[in-house]
């Protein structure tokens, strides 16, 4: 866990010392595009190895889009009050 927290601290360093450089962020979103491709294809390839997910797929595929559901439905509910709050501070 520190590993990822000291990557985290130097790459917030690195981001502020080229803050400048337009360029630089379209290598680092060209770069984070291609490693969380590369993270789902592992994940895929977890997932799929694992008989026990896959023969419960269908059951957890279920679970999971009620969840999501229920967390969009959450965040519009919860984040709706707060936007027009501050739109009408600002007028």
């Amino acid at each position: 866990m520190i590993i990822i927290l000291l990557c985290l601290v130097f790459g917030i360093g690195v981001g502020y010392v080229f803050r400048k450089r337009g360029n630089l962020f379209n290598i680092n979103s060209k770069l984070v595009d291609f490693v969380l491709c590369i993270t789902l294809l592992y994940l895929g390839i977890s997932i799929g190895i694992n008989d026990a997910i896959v023969s419960r797929l269908l059951d957890l595929g279920l679970d999971s889009v009620i969840l999501a559901v229920g967390a969009i439905i959450g965040s519009i509910v919860f984040t709706l009050p707060i936007y027009y709050l501050l739109q009408r501070s600002k007028h």
